[in-house]
């Protein structure tokens, strides 16, 4: 592998930075991952706020996007606005938190309920 990265490098240019790199290995190889110079770690772990992982999505690993939704509903019930603003805030902001975790997983029943 470090010789296809050499290689890739001399052709384009290109180098990887070990230091905003990660190395994500089905078993713990550390030999591996010190010869890249590259930090291993394990899934899951979020990317752009969502979990990466291997497998289905458990309702253990939607607990952020629960908590998520209930710290902005604390939140809001703050706000000097009518009913009918706070509904269509919720409707808005808690409809798009879903939509973008539903784009990538399907959620389990639990999560969803």
């Amino acid at each position: 592998m470090k010789e296809l990265f050499d290689w890739f490098s001399n052709i384009s240019g290109l180098h990887v930075n070990p230091s905003k790199s990660q190395l994500f290995l089905s078993s713990s190889n550390e030999e591996f991952s010190q010869t890249l110079g590259i930090q291993s770690l394990s899934l899951p772990v979020k990317n752009l706020g969502l979990p990466l992982l291997r497998g289905v999505l458990t309702h253990q690993l939607c607990l952020p996007l629960i908590d998520k939704i209930r710290a902005k509903l604390q939140s809001w019930s703050a706000i000097f606005l009518s009913k009918a603003g706070k509904i269509e805030l919720m409707k808005s902001v808690l409809f798009s938190l879903s939509i973008y975790w539903t784009s990538a997983f399907a959620l389990p029943k639990k999560t969803l309920r």
